[in-house]
């Protein structure tokens, strides 16, 4: 693990990236009694082609907007909705 030193803000930011390419970034703060988390994904409106499988897989327009809705979809929530739009509205599964 790396790290990155502000000495201006008195911090350290410790990186490291998964083998799966996942990014982490970690600020420890002392004497915090909460805790916070950040996901950034480099993925947005503008987005609308992706890599898959050698070649390019075209995405529909709102995709990215679609996704950030969906990632707090819940159980309760999806209640709320009519039978036919849950129907149609699996819940996301997380691998």
């Amino acid at each position: 693990m790396s790290w990155k030193d502000y000495p201006a803000l008195s911090e350290r930011c410790y990186l490291e990236t998964l083998p799966n390419g996942l990014r982490l970034r970690v600020v420890p703060k002392p004497g915090f009694a909460g805790k916070f988390a950040f996901l950034g994904v480099n993925f947005g409106s503008c987005d609308t082609k992706l890599p898959l499988s050698g070649g390019w897989q075209t995405v529909p327009d709102g995709t990215a907007h679609f996704l950030e809705h969906r990632m707090f979809w819940t159980a309760t929530r999806r209640r709320n909705f009519p039978a036919s739009v849950r129907r149609r509205t699996p819940l996301p599964t997380m691998p």
